[in-house]
């Protein structure tokens, strides 16, 4: 069973191995554990298998592994906050926490909610998770014909050019040299 992103090519779902694109080769829903036996149990691997924690996890550092800026597209705030603060951000994502939360530098990687925001204005809110804020944004910005922001340019380029195989095949070589990171 595909999940539904799954099945509009969520950049975020190509971008992280073993994440329901194949249920069966990943051991999802089989009930297996799809880590080499070497492997399971140690301390240092990945405290989550959760896909939307991982799949998180890859979204916010890709940026910053590209050497884009992500403080102008993810910004924080809370339940209370007016939008009128947002005129200044072209496009972006708002990750919304509780009011009284301490904001701290965790990345805010499990915000409460999430909104989108195009041209100072939240085009859509009550987003669940980053994955699924991501492929909307992504969606928006592909369809309405939309520059991408200026700060995050290197991270929807290699988005569009590497994970969806979408317009040129030209690739900088910032985004070559990590597409052949990762398919080694």
């Amino acid at each position: 069973m595909r999940s539904r992103c799954a099945s509009l090519r969520c950049p975020a779902q190509l971008a992280t191995p073993r994440t329901c694109l194949n249920p069966r080769a990943c051991g999802a829903n089989t009930g297996t554990n799809p880590m080499p036996t070497e492997t399971r149990g140690r301390k240092n691997t990945t405290p989550t298998t959760e896909p939307t924690a991982i799949q998180t996890k890859v979204l916010r550092g890709l940026p910053i592994i590209l050497g884009d800026d992500p403080t102008n597209f993810f910004k924080a705030g809370f339940d209370s906050d007016d939008d009128d603060s947002l005129h200044d951000l072209d496009i972006g994502i708002l990750l919304i926490e509780r009011d009284g939360t301490v904001l701290t530098s965790s990345q805010h990687l499990s915000p409460t909610s999430l909104k989108i925001i195009i041209e100072g204005q939240v085009v859509m809110d009550n987003i669940q998770d980053l994955p699924k804020a991501m492929c909307i944004l992504f969606g928006l910005t592909y369809a309405l014909h939309l520059n991408y922001p200026k700060t995050m340019k290197l991270t929807f380029q290699f988005i569009q050019q590497v994970l969806l195989s979408l317009g040129h095949t030209d690739l900088k070589p910032k985004l070559l040299t990590l597409k052949n990171q990762l398919a080694i």
